[in-house]
């Protein structure tokens, strides 16, 4: 029986906790805060060994989303990618230059295209495609949002790619921290271009003198899939791009919000008169911050 009056004090309202239950008192949701703020200082130091708060610290790396991509393509019965130190570099200097630049896309503001971050390198390609994102915290909420996405998926399973190169770099973008990803994917035009001794010079020079007048006439394909965004508007797919801090904060938020709104609800019924209306307005206002702090900093880009 004191177990029944403890649970009912806590989340029933009635006239014994004044309808209204511990669970969303401004003592209880002040703890809450604290607790969110754990949550994330321990998730983001276990991950990074630093200590941020909501989100921007991540443990995201390229090793971790190359293995993500083969697996993949081998679950699909395709030959997985070879990682290619030309592409590495490549996919280094695109995700430099949106940061110098600060601007999030396939092309620059100034036109430049990510296909001649390919050349620039010496990996003269006969197919090339590339996938980004940002502002996820892990790298498998990274392979997931590019799953979900159908044209960043036809990229990571494409059956004419060979080889990749990832870039993982974190700086301010647009005026916030966040941690870019750059993932390029190619078929190189001849075996010359696959060999990562080359210098540029050289590579350039033999593959004219190999293809001739052939290699300006060939078609090539260049894949730059079309931004997508995770958000609590699309709540399925977000879900799979969410780190497990996140998701524990989302879980007991769903249990205050739920607590807040039956009793509410049931002192509207009743009609009764308890607490000073600027009391249960500070309460929304707690719920509301922790609310828009969550949608601000968890969810993701791909593009």
């Amino acid at each position: 029986m004191k177990l029944i009056n403890h649970y009912r004090d806590w989340f029933v309202p009635h006239e014994g906790n004044h309808h209204h239950p511990k669970i969303i008192r401004t003592s209880t949701l002040a703890l809450f805060v604290v607790f969110v703020l754990i949550i994330q200082l321990s998730f983001n130091f276990v991950t990074t060994g630093r200590a941020f708060l909501l989100g921007f610290a991540t443990d995201i790396n390229a090793v971790n989303l190359i293995k993500l991509t083969n697996q993949e393509r081998i679950s699909q019965g395709l030959s997985p990618l070879t990682i290619n130190q030309r592409l590495n570099q490549a996919a280094q200097a695109k995700a430099t230059d949106m940061f110098v630049k600060n601007y999030w896309g396939h092309f620059a503001p100034d036109g430049t295209s990510p296909w001649s971050f390919f050349i620039h390198t010496g990996y003269k390609y006969k197919y090339a495609g590339e996938n980004l994102a940002k502002d996820f915290n892990t790298s498998n909420g990274v392979m997931s949002g590019w799953m979900a996405s159908s044209a960043h998926k036809a990229n990571i399973l494409d059956t004419n790619y060979t080889d990749i190169g990832v870039a993982v770099l974190d700086g301010k973008l647009l005026g916030k921290d966040t941690t870019l990803v750059v993932a390029l994917y190619g078929e190189p035009l001849n075996a010359v271009t696959a060999n990562n001794n080359t210098s540029l010079a050289q590579a350039v020079q033999i593959n004219d003198q190999v293809n001739g007048a052939q290699s300006t006439n060939l078609a090539l394909k260049e894949s730059a899939p079309s931004q997508v965004v995770y958000s609590f508007l699309n709540p399925l797919s977000l879900l799979r791009t969410l780190n497990w801090a996140v998701i524990l904060t989302l879980l007991l938020l769903t249990i205050l919000v739920y607590a807040y709104l039956t009793d509410h609800f049931i002192v509207h019924i009743r009609q009764v008169r308890r607490i000073p209306r600027s009391h249960s307005l500070l309460q929304a206002s707690m719920l509301a911050v922790i609310i828009l702090a969550i949608i601000a900093t968890s969810f993701g880009r791909v593009g």
